[in-house]
């Protein structure tokens, strides 16, 4: 613990990570869009700010809103809730990852 707090993290540092985060931030909001636009395009849902919450909770697996929506696509809503937890688990290990050898050089 002593060794990480003898090493400051620089302005580069923090500028790569804050650009880190913001990147991840902008793909995971990318793919909650296209899976907002695939509900819209097979007609499942009508209305894209309604596709674009069922989409942000079905990705962040908080749960399916009360929306109607065709029994027929439920899967596709229970795949990207899988793949939400997948890929945010997966950004946070290698967030985590490239900040501790940030902190350790």
């Amino acid at each position: 613990m002593s060794r990480l707090r003898a090493h400051r993290l620089d302005f580069g540092a923090f500028a790569l990570l804050i650009s880190m985060a913001l990147s991840l931030f902008a793909l995971h909001t990318l793919e909650i869009g296209l899976f907002a636009l695939f509900y819209l395009g097979i007609g499942a849902i009508h209305d894209f700010e309604q596709a674009l919450y069922f989409s942000t909770s079905a990705y962040a697996t908080l749960g399916h809103p009360d929306i109607a929506f065709p029994a027929q696509w439920r899967l596709v809503g229970a795949v990207e809730g899988l793949a939400g937890f997948l890929l945010i688990g997966w950004s946070t290990a290698v967030f985590v990852t490239d900040m501790n050898k940030l902190l350790r050089k």
